[in-house]
């Protein structure tokens, strides 16, 4: 497997496990030093991220991502895409559509992980732009 490959895979198993709430399998895709951004907020660290992946809510019916591109160098890469993710809460079914991009580093073992997520602001989708999305 080439390593834009392994790139892409590693950024679909997180984002997988992210809609698992599996914290556990998160932790492993995760650098040392690991940091979330958002424009204008603080920083969260790797144990507040796992910490908010333990609480989100029971109803993620998945978490997917979408248009998903893979650059690399020198033996670093930066992933974007959209991060879709649906939620069944009340009885109602939710669309979350996340820009993002993601720095991925390689571990000692050579295993690809992110060492810090740019995450941007979400924008709430009409059914057309879900069905167009879906159907890429």
């Amino acid at each position: 497997m080439d390593e834009r490959t392994q790139v892409m895979s590693a950024a679909h198993e997180l984002a997988a496990a992210i809609g698992k709430r599996d914290s556990d399998a998160v932790a492993r895709l995760l650098a040392p030093g690991f940091l979330l951004r958002t424009p204008g907020g603080l920083p969260v660290g790797l144990a507040d991220f796992i910490a908010g992946i333990r609480q989100l809510p029971e109803g993620i019916e998945f978490v997917k991502l979408r248009d998903l591109e893979v650059d690399l160098q020198d033996g670093q890469a930066i992933a974007t895409g959209i991060q879709h993710a649906r939620v069944r809460m009340d009885g109602q079914t939710f669309d979350e559509l996340k820009p993002f991009v993601d720095w991925f580093v390689r571990d000692g073992s050579g295993r690809w992980q992110v060492r810090v997520a740019l995450e941007l602001p979400a924008f709430a989708p009409d059914a057309d732009v879900v069905r167009d999305i879906e159907s890429r």
